[in-house]
């Protein structure tokens, strides 16, 4: 089994399109499961910056390379003792990341386009969603 656990703690691995409350209810399920939570995009943040910087300086490549390789750590580091991880909105979108959630429990968030429009009006460290957010939230979330 890929990416399968073999502590007898469950890989939960929260997705879905950015702004449905993946970290916030992540955090929340794994304090109700005495799990760690690895939120994939404050580790980005924190070894290589904020997310639009990566955007901006380096491109979408190179973010999507860099998201792969922090979602294979986090759930390889987990599989033992267990976690709840949460993933950027397009982690996904990666095939080798597809693969290595095969063998993990996967929970699919999703909410009305009224609660994330008011979400995204309240964040603007989105690159994806520059120009009319709502209107490329609503592009992302079709294509995803």
């Amino acid at each position: 089994m890929v990416g399968g656990n073999t502590g007898g703690w469950p890989v939960i691995v929260l997705m879905g399109p950015m702004a449905v409350g993946k970290s916030v209810i992540g955090q929340q399920l794994a304090q109700h499961l005495g799990l760690p939570f690895i939120d994939t995009d404050a580790v980005i943040v924190e070894h290589h910056g904020a997310i639009a910087d990566i955007f901006a300086g380096r491109g979408e490549h190179a973010f999507r390379e860099i998201e792969a390789r922090t979602v294979a750590r986090a759930v390889d580091g987990s599989r033992d003792g267990g976690a709840v991880i949460s993933l950027g909105g397009g982690a996904v979108l990666d095939s080798g990341t597809q693969q290595l959630l095969g063998g993990c429990t996967t929970v699919y968030l999703e909410c009305d386009a009224d609660t994330v429009a008011e979400r995204i009006a309240r964040n603007s460290a989105r690159p994806l969603l520059a120009g009319d957010a709502m209107a490329r939230w609503e592009t992302l979330f079709a294509a995803r």
